[in-house]
């Protein structure tokens, strides 16, 4: 009877209680009654206590009024939809592409950034706003635990949760609101790889590491662009939501407290025989309670139960378990892994050192080319090394803290021939590598568009120097038009001279705003701009002076 109405349930009983008064004549009508001694029934199952509590409730549910009356609790998230999605978004966009130049920035964005809200959400049980809300300086990145395992972990400090900021004397969280974040054997909720590779991604793509103050889901808009001072709405997440759903083939309906109720009923219900966590973890994890003892390190795969020994001491003096050794496994992989990559990398260096400094240098050709000197390098090289100079120059705009991936060591002949190939089948844009040019930092005033231009910042190179691959071509959505903004701006400014006061005294909005500022050079811009025959009353009062002449000498 759920979601049914009254009337509706009462025709469903009546229904049945008629069925029953009908039976074998008159044994099952009138009211329900047992008869325990024999254990004998009689009367209507239809009239029965139950379902007289039962109506009782659908009445008193109908008569309710208010907003009581349509309150509906948010469908919780089940592990196994959770994977559909995830699976779907994997497979629209693989790991590959958040290492390679997209097609489709805004895409790789969008599902690489929902790749790592999702698991976070139904792991740390939050709420969307909560989540939505996250920046940069409440992660602390590459921690490891305690011997003998050192497991690799990153904390998460919460402190927007609903509710804090109101109760009377909050200070901070104490035990609550730090979890420690270790990775999952599950990929549809494993937090700890897919939040790791997002951050990576989102370094790469613009080309500068995090600052506290960032947004690590931040507002990402329809051509891709990447703006880290604001964090994704929750309009824009659960239009979102809703498109994911969708595509994974799904028919619920899914809004912000879905993964807070499905991350709960799974640890507390449907998690594996052994993994099902108390009800004072949850309460805890879920921030509804704050005990002296905190929960943070639950998700550890060795647990340590620092509460019933020092540090857990007493977890070394039992016998392995088979998890245990299974982790001790896991841990040799990793560690054996990590050596065998710091191995191959230093072989491979020294090969490559080796090959370069036995390969000999080419020798011009002194008879065909007699006004070459001898230093001078070959015309083929000279071309190669100004194409591999523009592009280590192109490669990031970010150039403060951009890796340089460039060499200074001479090619061999074979190695210039294929490269001087290479070269030439390739467009400018295809040339470029990650990182592209994200957001043009935001301004306060003319003076900082001056010192952008000129200039730059910590994060961005001087706008004067870009090249014309970042704001032109295939990138011309993305930053042409601030560009364009800056560019008119740093012009009029050197056009007077680099004077500030007579800046100033042309353009007297120019401290008001930037707006305005562009504004009056556009109004005066198109003053300046006047036919040769004249402005259109200079062409009138010409035309009707030629007419009368024509009519005199006529």
């Amino acid at each position: 009877m759920e979601e049914l109405s009254k009337s509706s349930t009462e025709g469903i009983q009546g229904a049945f209680a008629d069925y029953w008064d009908k039976m074998e004549g008159q044994t099952y009508a009138g009211a329900y009654s047992l008869d325990e001694t024999t254990g004998k029934v009689s009367g209507c199952p239809a009239r029965a206590p139950a379902i007289h509590n039962l109506m009782k409730a659908v009445k008193t549910r109908a008569a309710t009024k208010g907003a009581a009356a349509t309150r509906k609790h948010a469908k919780a998230m089940s592990l196994e939809d959770l994977q559909k999605i995830m699976d779907w978004s994997e497979g629209r966009c693989p790991n590959e592409l958040f290492d390679n130049v997209p097609s489709n920035p805004e895409s790789v964005a969008l599902h690489g950034l929902m790749q790592a809200l999702y698991p976070m959400l139904f792991v740390l049980m939050l709420r969307v706003f909560e989540g939505l809300s996250l920046q940069y300086g409440d992660l602390t990145m590459g921690l490891k635990g305690p011997a003998p395992y050192h497991f690799p972990y990153f904390e998460v400090r919460l402190e927007e949760r609903k509710n804090w900021q109101e109760q009377a004397g909050y200070d901070g969280p104490h035990t609550s609101g730090i979890y420690k974040i270790y990775q999952q054997d599950i990929g549809a909720m494993d937090m700890f790889t897919h939040l790791q590779c997002w951050l990576k991604y989102l370094e790469g793509r613009l080309g500068h590491s995090l600052e506290s103050s960032d947004f690590i889901f931040p507002h990402i808009s329809h051509n891709g662009t990447i703006d880290l001072k604001h964090a994704m709405s929750y309009d824009m997440f659960q239009k979102h939501l809703s498109q994911f759903v969708a595509g994974a083939g799904l028919t619920k309906t899914y809004t912000m407290h879905c993964f807070r109720r499905g991350g709960a009923q799974y640890r507390f219900m449907y998690a594996p025989i052994g993994r099902c966590w108390s009800l004072s973890i949850i309460r805890w994890w879920d921030s509804l309670q704050s005990y002296e003892t905190g929960h943070r390190n639950t998700l550890c795969p060795i647990a340590a139960e620092a509460d019933k020994s020092f540090m857990g001491e007493h977890i070394n003096q039992a016998p392995p378990s088979t998890e245990e050794i299974w982790q001790w496994k896991i841990s040799m992989d990793r560690s054996l892994g990590n050596a065998v990559s710091e191995i191959v990398g230093q072989v491979t260096a020294a090969l490559s050192e080796t090959r370069l400094s036995a390969s000999p240098s080419p020798e011009p050709n002194l008879e065909s080319s007699p006004s070459m000197s001898v230093g001078e390098p070959m015309p083929q090289e000279r071309s190669l090394l100004r194409r591999g100079h523009s592009a280590c120059h192109s490669s990031n705009p970010y150039s403060a803290h951009a890796p340089n991936r460039c060499t200074s060591s001479i090619p061999s002949h074979s190695d210039v021939d294929s490269l001087a190939g290479d070269a030439q089948t390739q467009s400018p844009l295809d040339s470029l590598n990650f990182p592209i040019p994200g957001v043009i930092p935001d301004v306060k005033n003319w003076h900082d568009i001056v010192q952008q231009w000129e200039l730059g910042d910590a994060s961005v190179m001087a706008l004067k120097d870009w090249p014309k691959e970042w704001y032109q071509g295939g990138m011309k959505r993305f930053t042409s038009s601030l560009y364009s903004q800056r560019k008119m701006i740093a012009n009029k400014y050197e056009c007077l001279g680099c004077d500030n006061a007579r800046f100033c005294e042309t353009y007297p909005v120019a401290d008001k705003s930037v707006k305005a500022l562009l504004k009056a050079i556009r109004v005066a811009h198109n003053k300046r701009r006047v036919s040769k025959r004249g402005t259109p009353e200079e062409r009138d009062n010409s035309e009707e002076r030629e007419d009368s002449h024509s009519e005199f000498d006529a």
